[in-house]
């Protein structure tokens, strides 16, 4: 099939039948006129393909739905100025769906010749949004064709999931850009009869629909604040624990700049569903793990209350009690601890099986399955190979230097005469050649099966922020950091994603470490008190205790040692070049710090109490799969 080459004449429009991409829907099935376009775009190019069979590739039909085939090709991000689009799918060779950027500028003009015709309206919003934004920016009406075809999909919890929310996000972000302030009045209005008509079965629609409808009013007034947030109480009544808390944080942002004694209230009951859910974990199967999760969320939460508060409401013995159940957990969970072993598949399956292992997912389970693509180092089984090794190499005997890929010198071992290797040696030599292990695993398990991910899934900042607000290691006040470091990461952005991340970890392993009882200050000369660097902090004997063995290894080895990948110190002191913030190395910071994220959350929502179906953002059964 052959793509447009003649510009389409004006008058053409006339010889242009409805019914052509109308039929493309109907293939797609009943309801699926509110589906985000590029659930259709298959549909697009079967129907493209028989009228060229039929009527010829130059044919105007053929040539339409080609176009439109093509420009429902990619998957919207709304968040992204600067590249609203990306591929609907990739091949692990390079390949990938068409891109509006790949459109030629006479398949823009005919898109944007037959966008005011086009129906539904996810359709007509994408094909005039693209032929806008790509096709110079120059038609006022066009542009005005795109914002009102966004805001003209219904507002419902069931189009919310669907097109509705990357199309409302798509078209405030354009029209405070172009100065449409009457967009941004329509749908300020229509955000607030949806949040405040609202039911409980509109689940998480509500949480995105009340965030986007404060980003868009701006500094809404104290009576429009008060009259949101009553709405999003009495929701809370009869909501999940899950939904229950994304509610009230919302209750807690709309309260900030008016009632003060309202946002705390808010912040307080948070913390009391996270206790009570809690003890309903060790009743229901007594896992300390997963009890003492919640049991640090709901520390985290009342130590962002003002001490006054926390005074005037009796609150410190409460935290006082909370901190000595965590510690109590904390050792029954050292208890139930057991070793789990298994043969390894034959390495020539790997990437194959890494692909597979996270195919045909929900995009919660997905991340899940992808977090546990790769098993963390075994360090005491390590270190047993290192002395086996070492003790046969010849490099003994004359000695090692080491130096970085800039060539700086930041290791040397002199020659050693005997045949012991002492467990210095030994941890030396395992943490020399976690290179060679990030490389590898990098290469044939994480990075194969975040290719598949990131093409059978769509991940945006909404569905990331309330991932790191439940999940327990994410240090409150940090959430949406390690959400847009974790949406870098799933954009394929490794850059921003570690610039964003690794600064964030040494936060978590600090407060982390606070919340143990160790002290992570230290007195400089001059008497002032100051933070421990993230290499003293993972040198402490508590933070294996904290972190476990394996782990502390491998956060000390990518981020803080020398003769390891140190990444976070080549990051703090610009030292990391291009070629390093693209590298294995970069991709495996990324996924350690995903795996922070998901996987505690995965185990306070996998035991079965709090979570139905449906109870997740966008629907999904929150802990579903792995």
């Amino acid at each position: 099939m052959s793509e447009p080459d003649e510009p389409v004449p004006a008058d053409g429009v006339k010889m242009i039948d409805p019914t052509w991409w109308v039929a493309a829907y109907e293939a797609a099935g009943a309801g699926s006129e509110f589906e985000e376009p590029e659930q259709v775009s298959l549909h697009f190019f079967a129907a493209a393909n028989q009228a060229s069979e039929t009527f010829g590739p130059d044919a105007l039909q053929a040539r339409v739905l080609a176009v439109l085939a093509r420009a429902t090709s990619s998957m919207l991000e709304p968040d992204d100025w600067s590249e609203p689009y990306r591929p609907m799918w990739e091949m692990t060779d390079g390949g990938r769906s068409v891109l509006p950027r790949d459109l030629r500028p006479e398949e823009l003009a005919l898109l944007a010749l037959i966008a005011p015709m086009l129906t539904p309206a996810p359709l007509r919003s994408r094909v005039a949004d693209i032929a806008w934004s790509y096709g110079g920016r120059s038609d006022p009406e066009l542009l005005t064709v795109a914002l009102d075809a966004y805001l003209d999909v219904p507002m419902s919890s069931d189009t919310w999931r669907r097109s509705g929310e990357a199309g409302y996000r798509r078209a405030l972000q354009i029209a405070r850009r172009w100065k449409a302030a009457d967009v941004v009045t329509r749908l300020v209005d229509a955000l607030r009869t949806f949040v405040l008509s609202s039911r409980q079965a509109d689940e998480w629609a509500i949480v995105g629909a009340a965030a986007l409808l404060r980003a868009a009013a701006g500094r809404s007034s104290a009576e429009d604040a008060a009259d949101v947030v009553a709405h999003l109480w009495v929701l809370t009544e009869t909501a999940t624990p899950d939904l229950g808390r994304a509610l009230l944080r919302e209750v807690v942002e709309w309260q900030r700049r008016h009632d003060a004694d309202s946002a705390n209230e808010a912040l307080e009951t948070i913390a009391e569903l996270y206790s009570v859910e809690a003890e309903q974990r060790l009743l229901h199967d007594g896992s300390a793990m997963v009890a003492s999760l919640s049991v640090e969320k709901a520390i985290a939460t009342l130590r962002r209350l003002p001490r006054k508060y926390r005074a005037a409401r009796g609150i410190e013995p409460w935290l006082r009690e909370l901190r000595r159940e965590l510690v109590d957990l904390r050792e029954e969970t050292l208890e139930e601890m057991s070793v789990i072993s298994s043969e390894g598949p034959d390495v020539s399956q790997f990437v194959a099986a890494a692909q597979r292992s996270v195919s045909g997912a929900d995009r919660l389970e997905a991340l899940v399955r992808l977090a546990t693509v790769a098993p963390l180092i075994d360090l005491p089984s390590e270190l047993e190979d290192e002395r086996e090794r070492a003790g046969r190499l010849f490099s003994r005997i004359l000695g090692t230097t080491i130096f970085t890929g800039d060539g700086r010198k930041v290791g040397r071992q002199d020659a050693i005469s005997g045949s012991g290797v002492t467990d210095e040696e030994a941890l030396r030599g395992v943490t020399r050649g976690f290179h060679q292990r990030v490389g590898l695993t990098v290469q044939v398990l994480i990075h194969p099966a975040w290719q598949v991910v990131v093409s059978e899934q769509r991940y945006d900042m909404a569905f990331l922020l309330q991932l790191c607000r439940e999940s327990p290691l994410v240090p409150a006040g940090h959430e949406g950091l390690w959400a847009r470091g974790l949406l870098h990461g799933l954009s394929g952005d490794f850059p921003s994603a570690v610039a964003v991340l690794v600064p964030q970890v040494e936060q978590l392993v600090r407060r982390h470490l606070k919340l143990a009882g160790v002290h992570t200050l230290y007195v400089a000369e001059d008497g002032t008190e100051q933070e421990k660097a993230l290499g003293s902090l993972l040198e402490a004997p508590e933070t294996e205790a904290t972190f476990g063995q394996n782990w502390t290894f491998e956060l000390r080895t990518l981020l803080s040692e020398q003769l390891g990948v140190n990444l976070r110190n080549d990051l703090a002191h610009g030292l990391l070049a291009d070629d390093g913030s693209w590298s294995a190395a970069a991709v495996y910071a990324t996924w350690h710090c995903l795996k922070l994220v998901v996987l505690p959350y995965h185990a306070v929502r996998s035991d079965g109490v709090a979570a139905a179906a449906g109870d997740g953002p966008d629907g999904e059964p929150l802990g579903s799969g792995a």
